[in-house]
């Protein structure tokens, strides 16, 4: 898959590092232009920040959806570990 990281910071500089590592991901791909992250000689450097998006989309809806994108979570793995919150999406979804 090919993942888009959109931050500023040098957390996401090391999200993207990492996740390019993975077997999973065929292409890392930045959104520079955000405060804090820019391209320098072809690489990129960030300056601080805290979010790292992961999104799904299924045909079968926006159930399947929020699974599928809490799969793809817990493959990702980062020395020391991260938070994420599990409540996004259940508003659109009624249990």
């Amino acid at each position: 898959m090919k993942v888009l990281i959109i931050g500023s910071g040098g957390r996401e500089h090391a999200l993207g590092w990492k996740l390019g590592q993975s077997s999973y991901v065929s292409e890392e791909l930045y959104a520079p232009g955000n405060a804090g992250t820019k391209i320098e000689e072809n690489v990129i450097v960030t300056s601080g920040g805290r979010v790292l998006g992961v999104t799904a989309y299924s045909k079968q809806g926006i159930d399947d959806a929020q699974k599928l994108d809490y799969e793809a979570v817990k493959k990702i793995t980062i020395p020391g570990g991260f938070n994420y919150r599990t409540d996004i999406g259940n508003k659109a979804i009624i249990k």
